[in-house]
């Protein structure tokens, strides 16, 4: 029993030492700066004092005092970049297995390793490469480490004094971007709550996490700053009148902008957490209504990939536009889209797949009580992705808005298929679940090599 203990350990750290590398071979294709990189470059060029600064960019910009500082650090060393976001991609990939109670197991971290580096690694240099990183890949890797002591409550485990510690550090890292501070705020509220219920008592260090996160949650939004982007924005895609939209308005502008990002162009971490879903709906012998309801929602995300990809084919035109149409977000073209009929009837069946999905996280869950915690990280990551996305930046912003709804699909996917093997599951739906993983992750090196400026 010991010696497999010990095999697993080093099974374990030979997985993350991998993933590790993996990851320095990617980011040795990020060679200079970029962008909003220059930004943060500039300030100890000119001399100019980083606090001093920063208080600056909380009159005129931005509420992420603690994330712009490292940046005005880090975008001097390449290489200490480098390494540091290989590393919280490792972290990423630990942490997740760890809120899903598996990481002492070889094969959940290989799988939680293949959906972290399925990110699209183009999505680092949007903006450029360590201002992307450091505004949303930590952000989101160090509010996983925070939700551990949640996490570790629900599952009935001890959480160790070093494990606190870094929890409430990730908590002041993660929570200076305002998604993350969402979920984790929203997270120790409802599931800290629950728990309290449960065992008649306030852990005190759900208390403080929730408190430094709910804290800067207000910080967000009472930033002068917010305010001043969200005009400029406003500026720079043409929506002068956004502020005098209704409430529907916008809601229908969240709502499609969410889902066109998520289901009309291409994901793959939409691909590889769906694969491991619905595989485990068959793995474990659902049902037929089960299986048809994976298969439906299956095909509709499959049939908008390929209006992405046959989108420049003549042939397909008509059958392609009620698909294409949904890409722009709607924001770009305003209230009238309400009245539109086809958008109405793409925004319902948007709607009812994302229903569907949630029901299929249910269904590939055998422990109920953690299905719906499952489905509940899911919606926070939505809500969370929906809350910003009413705000016109959202057009500049694009997919960088959605890793914090990613983690929480990643999160749900490795939920799903814990415990098929002690259930006496079918095997050959995993294994081919895990080969799609494996060659979307293979896929993505692959194309990092092409991203190198």
């Amino acid at each position: 029993m010991i010696c497999k203990l010990k095999r697993q350990t080093v099974l374990c750290g030979l997985v993350l030492l991998v993933l590790f590398g993996v990851q320095m071979v990617m980011h040795l294709n990020v060679d200079n700066l970029l962008l909003d990189d220059w930004v943060f470059y500039a300030v100890l060029e000119r001399g100019e004092s980083i606090p001093a600064w920063l208080l600056l960019r909380w009159e005129t910009w931005s509420s992420r005092l603690i994330i712009e500082g490292v940046l005005c650090l880090i975008t001097h060393s390449i290489w200490a970049f480098r390494v540091l976001d290989s590393a919280a991609m490792v972290l990423l990939s630990w942490a997740l297995c760890r809120l899903a109670g598996a990481e002492k197991r070889p094969g959940m971290l290989a799988v939680s390793a293949a959906l972290v580096t399925a990110i699209p690694f183009s999505v680092l240099r949007s903006t450029g490469w360590m201002a992307t990183s450091l505004n949303y890949y930590w952000p989101l890797t160090a509010t996983a480490v925070a939700l551990v002591p949640l996490a570790d409550s629900l599952w009935r485990r001890e959480t160790g004094g070093a494990m606190l510690v870094a929890a409430l550090l990730c908590a002041f890292f993660g929570a200076n971007q305002e998604q993350t501070s969402a979920v984790l705020a929203g997270s120790y509220l409802v599931l800290g709550g629950y728990l309290t219920i449960r065992e008649r008592r306030v852990r005190t260090m759900h208390a403080v996490i929730f408190a430094v996160s709910a804290a800067e949650l207000a910080l967000h939004l009472f930033c002068p700053g917010n305010a001043i982007r969200a005009a400029q924005s406003i500026g720079i895609v043409n929506l002068r009148d956004y502020g005098q939209f209704s409430l529907v308005d916008k809601l229908s502008i969240g709502l499609t902008s969410t889902t066109a990002l998520l289901f009309y162009t291409f994901c793959p971490v939409l691909l590889v957490c769906g694969a491991l879903a619905a595989a485990t709906v068959t793995a474990r012998r659902r049902g037929a209504a089960a299986h048809v309801m994976v298969l439906g929602v299956s095909a509709f995300v499959l049939r908008a990939y390929l209006a992405y990809f046959t989108q420049t084919l003549s042939g397909l035109a008509g059958a392609n536009r009620p698909f294409l149409s949904m890409i722009s977000y709607t924001l770009r073209l305003g209230p009238e889209c309400i009245g539109n009929r086809t958008h109405m009837i793409m925004v319902f069946i948007s709607v009812t797949a994302l229903g569907l999905m949630a029901l299929a996280l249910y269904l590939s869950i055998g422990h109920r009580p953690l299905a719906l915690c499952a489905v509940f990280a899911y919606a926070v990551g939505f809500a969370a992705r929906m809350a910003l996305s009413f705000s016109p930046t959202v057009v500049e912003s694009g997919e960088r808005t959605m890793l914090p709804l990613y983690g929480a699909m990643m999160l749900c996917a490795l939920l799903c298929i814990r415990d098929c093997k002690e259930e006496g599951a079918r095997r050959w739906p995993l294994a081919a679940a895990a080969l799609v993983c494996a060659v979307i992750a293979g896929m993505n090196v692959l194309s990092s090599f092409s991203l190198a400026a």
